[in-house]
């Protein structure tokens, strides 16, 4: 069972995140936090495997709360959850330690694949901003730490898509 704790600041969000995890058998949401600061105290009591973190809330932004959550509890990991697709924001998200970052947009499939890799090990990065990355990362230096991150990041989800498909039964012609 993968243990879930949604911390947004947004009703309907959080209504929408809770009504995704319905038809999942195997992910279960343990608590809500309405900012950073409730969620420090809900990830000490519940002990989540997986956050799904907005950024912009009030007392405590989601950077601020991620980068303590990574400090104090390493086994638990961190999607942000956001509108924001600009690179800047992704480029904090990396630096607070994120395991994975996905747009509001994102369908309930995108969503419940995003906390299966995540938990899985590998990051998660909305397709759209993906592309808008590798548009920006082109125009850097070959040898920068982002093209090093984004191939080690690239490089862990291609692996666990590969573990994920089925393996063809060959079957022997008599």
């Amino acid at each position: 069972m993968i243990t879930i704790l949604i911390v947004d600041d947004q009703t309907t969000v959080r209504q929408i995140l809770k009504s995704y995890r319905e038809k999942e058998e195997e992910i279960s949401i343990v608590g809500i936090a309405f900012d950073g600061q409730t969620a420090l105290k809900q990830v000490e009591a519940l002990q989540p495997d997986i956050i799904i973190m907005d950024i912009e809330m009030p007392k405590m932004d989601g950077f601020t709360a991620t980068k303590i959550i990574n400090e104090q509890y390493l086994s638990t990991k961190i999607i942000f959850f956001t509108n924001h697709d600009e690179i800047n924001y992704f480029n904090q998200a990396l630096k607070t330690g994120a395991n994975g970052y996905l747009l509001k947009r994102s369908t309930s499939e995108e969503i419940k694949s995003a906390i299966r890799t995540v938990y899985y090990g590998s990051f998660h990065l909305n397709p759209v901003l993906l592309e808008k990355y590798l548009d920006s990362v082109s125009q850097t230096s070959s040898d920068s730490s982002e093209i090093v991150k984004l191939q080690k990041m690239l490089t862990q989800q291609s692996s666990l898509i590969r573990e994920l498909i089925p393996k063809p039964r060959n079957k022997t012609v008599g």
